[in-house]
């Protein structure tokens, strides 16, 4: 017999030699679309700048880009991942990366918008602090639990319902970006104890 499937938080390191992204340009109209995984590439400009944050964190640019904004920050490398290991619909919105200097860091960069919602927390098993001002949201994490049962299996990453800004990942996926060698993810095995 088979063990289930295993499933993990994926957000980017924190490490104080890394960069953060905490400001967004102005001329981003669509700032909520990004973090709940509603379609804004209809809204988005061609590509955006982004700075490095000057009051907090540190100058070492990675795959998986730190940020205060609630968006998943990625390289092209960690895209070719994700656009062949996935399983789901991702919305790709290029920036450009500037850095302490005022000038644009070499490579490629995208707002990896993670498209949909899956309504699969376990609300029974997990712990949490419910949203004062979304019904049905959750606010605070302490442990995650999912329901299997409403997860589909082609489905390698995903945003919950009760909290879009969390992305969820299987371990297979996490498998392809370890051999990627892909620098700046973290992982938060599902069922353990978490603070976000």
């Amino acid at each position: 017999m088979t063990a289930p499937p295993s499933y993990v938080i994926l957000q980017a390191r924190s490490d104080l030699e890394d960069c953060v992204i905490d400001q967004f340009p102005r001329e981003l109209a669509c700032i909520w679309q990004p973090t709940e995984g509603a379609p804004a590439r209809n809204l988005y400009p061609a590509a955006l700048d982004f700075h490095m944050s000057r009051r907090m964190g540190g100058k070492r640019v990675t795959d998986c880009l730190r940020n205060t904004l609630g968006y998943l920050f990625v390289s092209a490398r960690f895209r070719q991942v994700l656009e062949s290991s996935a399983g789901v619909d991702i919305e790709y919105l290029p920036i450009r990366l500037i850095n302490h200097k005022g000038r644009r860091e070499p490579g490629e960069f995208f707002i990896a918008n993670v498209l949909g919602t899956l309504d699969c927390m376990d609300m029974r098993r997990s712990e949490y602090e419910p949203s004062a001002l979304r019904k049905g949201e959750v606010f605070g994490l302490r442990k995650l639990e999912l329901d299997m049962s409403r997860i589909e299996p082609s489905r390698n990453l995903f945003r919950l319902t009760t909290m879009p800004r969390l992305i969820v990942a299987r371990r297979e996926l996490v498998q392809a970006l370890e051999l990627a060698g892909l620098a700046g993810v973290s992982v938060s095995p599902v069922g353990t104890p978490v603070d976000l």
